[in-house]
């Protein structure tokens, strides 16, 4: 009965996007530029949506690099969207994850692409590149109705699937939204190979926490999976992305609305490296903030910690 009725609902919920077409990662005109997608948080966890390229800092292997390019406009994403139903996840996490994810759709950018992976210990593609939005939505219902089942967690292979997919998509925004509780008991590779792998990707992950338990009966969560949850911490570090973790299902939802925000706040920096001496391959970056009103020292930077040379170089 309670399956039947989370169908219902996600029926009722409508969402609304075109397929775009993306442009390729390096810009027609200088394909030796770097972007980096980057938001400026205070220290409530606010966006900071006023400043300029005249703020901004760059430094490349601490050497301080011309940003030529700057914008804040939002930019049409290819979004790749890996939802966890291994054993471990139950119905109410289901629910949760499919009306989280209709919540991201529905406000996000209408241009924005989508594809949805499901994974347990088998990897299967609930809808592809271009999918409508019915498409969508019957892919979440499947979701949802799926029954408890037996299935292990192959959490690092599903990653280096999502990984390669998008490496495949001419955009040059690519997301990839991550529900899982992080456990990993079937994947024939090590999570040090994701991490690898994220490095010398142009991917923010952004990831959402569902290792959670329902007290009864006060429908609140615990997350109860410290190591899922550092890892899942990682992968946003890594690149440049956030992490989430839910209490309720209602800050599920709230978390989805975080994520909107955070594109809708976001800098888009460009430059060109300078020559540098050395054949380093994976480059560190470091983006400051500078001559705001705010001081630097309250403000949090998030973006991703480099770049892989040779990516650029091909």
């Amino acid at each position: 009965m309670k399956v039947k009725k989370v169908f219902i609902l996600i029926q009722i919920l409508s969402v609304v996007f075109l397929a775009s077409t993306l442009i390729f990662s390096q810009d027609a005109n200088s394909s030796k530029t770097v972007y980096f997608r980057v938001n400026i948080t205070d220290k409530k966890g606010r966006f900071i949506t006023s400043l300029t390229k005249e703020n901004f800092k760059v430094e490349d292997e601490k050497v301080s690099q011309s940003i030529t390019y700057f914008s804040s406009e939002e930019e049409p994403a290819a979004v790749e969207v890996l939802i966890d139903v291994s054993s471990s996840m139950s119905e109410e996490q289901k629910f949760a994850v499919a009306n989280s994810v209709l919540k991201f759709v529905q406000n996000a950018h209408t241009k924005n692409d989508y594809s949805i992976i499901s994974f347990s210990d088998e990897i299967k593609l609930m809808a592809d590149w271009g999918s409508s939005d019915k498409q969508i939505v019957d892919a979440l219902n499947k979701i949802v109705k799926l029954e408890i089942g037996e299935g292990q967690t192959s959490f690092n292979d599903s990653l280096l699937f999502a990984l390669e997919k998008l490496e495949k998509v001419e955009s040059k925004n690519k997301i990839l939204l991550v529900y899982s509780d992080g456990e990993e008991n079937s994947s024939g590779e090590k999570f040090a190979k994701v991490k690898g792998k994220l490095k010398t990707a142009d991917v923010r992950v952004f990831s959402f926490g569902i290792s959670i338990k329902p007290f009864s009966p006060t429908n609140t969560y615990q997350i109860n999976n410290f190591e899922g949850q550092r890892k899942l911490e990682e992968l946003a570090e890594l690149s440049g992305g956030m992490s989430f973790f839910s209490q309720s299902q209602n800050q599920s939802l709230e978390n989805s609305e975080k994520l909107v925000q955070m594109f809708q706040t976001q800098y888009v920096i460009g430059f060109e490296p300078k020559p540098l001496s050395g054949n380093k391959v994976l480059r560190s970056v470091k983006i400051k903030v500078e001559n705001t009103s705010i001081k630097s020292k309250s403000l949090t930077v998030i973006t991703r910690p480099g770049y892989y040379l040779d990516k650029l170089n091909k």
